[in-house]
């Protein structure tokens, strides 16, 4: 705890008492820029979370590893579909994500899946996602806008917006 100048047995005249004055200036100063600096580090933490996250949800993915897929997603993870219709929670649990993407890596014939562009805003990620299918008459390849929440460093939303070709 600082003490003040009569604690300290310091008397002062006017060029003395504008020292002290700059002297709380500067103290005050820096105090602030260590909450900032703070803050800066606790935000920089939740993004690396958030990124994590992503990353460990796309390389699962990948690797059609649907385990580590629902081990990152959140108890009360639900997935939108996006239309001009509005959003339709096509997955509303664990149990439906382990079906549907299942179904995904077993029948569609997903060849590959590309991510090109991707931001970050506080807890969400939006990304172009790039999925590349096989088919009776050759490949085909789909783009998809989509935005993930991520709450205590696991999956808890997604909402996934098909574009047109």
């Amino acid at each position: 705890m600082l003490q003040s100048k009569e604690e300290m047995g310091i008397t002062l005249d006017a060029s003395g008492k504008q020292w002290w004055y700059k002297c709380a200036v500067v103290s005050l100063i820096i105090s602030q820029i260590c909450i900032l600096s703070i803050a800066q580090e606790s935000a920089a933490a939740e993004l690396n979370a958030t990124l994590s996250a992503v990353k460990r949800q796309s390389e699962a993915f990948e690797n059609r590893d649907i385990e580590k897929l629902l081990a990152n997603m959140h108890d009360n993870f639900t997935a939108y579909r996006v239309s001009d219709d509005g959003p339709i929670a096509v997955i509303k649990s664990r149990e439906e994500a382990a079906e549907r993407l299942g179904h995904t890596f077993g029948n569609t014939g997903l060849l590959e899946s590309e991510i090109p562009q991707q931001i970050t805003v506080g807890e969400f990620v939006v990304q172009v996602e790039l999925d590349t299918f096989k088919t009776e008459t050759g490949e085909r390849t789909t783009t998809t806008l989509a935005i993930y929440q991520v709450r205590n460093g696991k999956m808890f939303r997604a909402y996934n917006f098909r574009l047109p070709r």
